[in-house]
């Protein structure tokens, strides 16, 4: 029973491995800058930003923000 569960594992590692080794393969062939480029100029992102100064008690203005960013697939209705 030791023996088939040494193969097993030793199968698992194999696999692993070779997995790896072509995920990795395939990394080094992509061009993530591409891609990420492909992907964001089908996109719309949409910021809308909120600022207010408000009074401290020393009579100066602390900004207070709010933000919200949204995306979606270029074409998608509002």
């Amino acid at each position: 029973m030791a023996a088939g569960l040494e193969a097993a594992s030793r199968s698992k590692d194999d696999l692993l491995r070779a997995a790896g080794i072509e995920i990795g393969s395939w990394l080094e062939r992509i061009d993530v800058q591409s891609e990420l480029a492909k992907v964001l100029s089908k996109m719309v992102v949409e910021v809308k930003a909120e600022i207010r100064f408000r009074p401290r008690e020393d009579g100066s203005l602390a900004p207070e923000a709010k933000t919200d960013v949204k995306m979606k697939p270029e074409g998608e209705g509002s």
